[in-house]
């Protein structure tokens, strides 16, 4: 516990509920989802969004435990659910104050390739999505594989573009579960 900020420990206990993402683009994407669906941002309903270090999940976990808040955690599965979610989070999945969340689809293994596959029919990227990851149109006419390495490599630029976009874009069920 003494390697966590302070701040953010003192945000898990203070707030009405807490979503613990990995970093600024899930913090930014799980934002716009909860904007999408209840017109407001979650922190106008007592909800703080929390990037941390996944490595710091569990300690949260113990705070959480400890203070008796319900915290919800958002996580990659980096393709492999048994060994970091199963295993991981042995003794916390079971706890009904702790919900964690993850593509249940263990090739879209982080938030991109889970965003681009949501957004993404029959092969197709729908027109929104692209237009909402666009600066000036620099995504139209991308291959699925050049606009999934372009949201990998700037990750943080393609979530704030679709954070301020004025149109919806779908999301990946956990996302949506998370926000539940």
């Amino acid at each position: 516990f003494k390697k966590l900020p302070g701040f953010d420990t003192l945000r898990v206990i203070l707030a009405n509920k807490v979503i613990l993402v990995e970093g600024p683009a899930d913090d930014l994407i799980i934002q716009r989802a909860y904007k999408d669906k209840y017109g407001k941002l979650p922190i106008n309903d007592g909800i703080d969004v929390i990037a941390v270090n996944a490595l710091a999940f569990k300690r949260y976990c113990d705070i959480a435990i400890l203070v008796n808040k319900n915290i919800t955690i958002v996580t990659d599965t980096d393709g492999n659910i048994k060994e970091n979610i199963i295993q991981k989070y042995k003794g916390y999945l079971e706890r009904d104050n702790i919900k964690i969340c993850y593509e249940s689809d263990e090739t879209l293994n982080t938030l991109e390739p889970s965003i681009l596959a949501a957004n993404t029919i029959d092969g197709k990227i729908s027109d929104i999505f692209i237009e909402g990851i666009s600066q000036n149109g620099s995504m139209k006419g991308k291959t699925y594989e050049q606009v999934k390495n372009f949201m990998e490599s700037k990750k943080t630029e393609w979530s704030m573009r679709i954070f301020d976009y004025d149109k919806n874009i779908k999301y990946p069920q956990y996302i949506l579960d998370a926000i539940e």
